[in-house]
């Protein structure tokens, strides 16, 4: 599938299997996967991406934590409307992990540590990077370190992040 496509049935699938609210606060959230629950079932146990097969040519992704979720209605529905294009895998349960000294004060900064932008309470560091000039930045998602495309060059990054 084309990328266009496979995003278009990823919306589709959160307007139809969500309630309008739902759609509304997971629209706003950043990242690939975005959980998904029915209407009438608990399902936060599922995630939907999109993930590159080809040059040019993607699949919608589905993650699941617990194993029942395989053969369920709510996956053969998703299934049934990307016409079993899709790219299934079992990932079992995530967990956040809380590794001490994280949320403090870290110099030098280490992955994994708390930061944020100003007006957020706090994410986590991804990694540091070099950009093409071979400046040293720091790479976090866009609500932790861009408050949602709202931040302006020069704002401050704080570490630890606010709580």
């Amino acid at each position: 599938m084309k990328l266009d496509s496979v995003r278009e049935l990823k919306q589709s699938l959160m307007r139809s299997m969500l309630s309008p609210a739902e759609v509304t606060a997971r629209s706003r959230a950043v990242g690939v996967a975005r959980r998904l629950a029915a209407s009438a079932t608990d399902h936060r146990g599922v995630a939907l991406g999109v993930r590159p097969r080809r040059k040019s040519d993607y699949t919608l992704a589905i993650r699941v934590q617990h194993r029942g979720y395989e053969n369920s209605d709510y996956i053969q529905r998703i299934r049934a409307k990307a016409r079993g294009e899709i790219d299934f895998a079992y990932v079992g349960r995530i967990v956040k992990r809380a590794v001490p000294g994280l949320q403090d004060e870290n110099r030098p900064l280490r992955i994994g540590c708390s930061v944020g932008h100003f007006r957020i309470t706090a994410g986590t560091l991804g990694c540091i990077v070099r950009n093409g000039a071979g400046g040293v930045m720091i790479l976090s998602n866009n609500h932790v370190l861009a408050d949602e495309n709202r931040a302006r060059k020069g704002d401050s990054i704080l570490q630890p992040g606010a709580s």
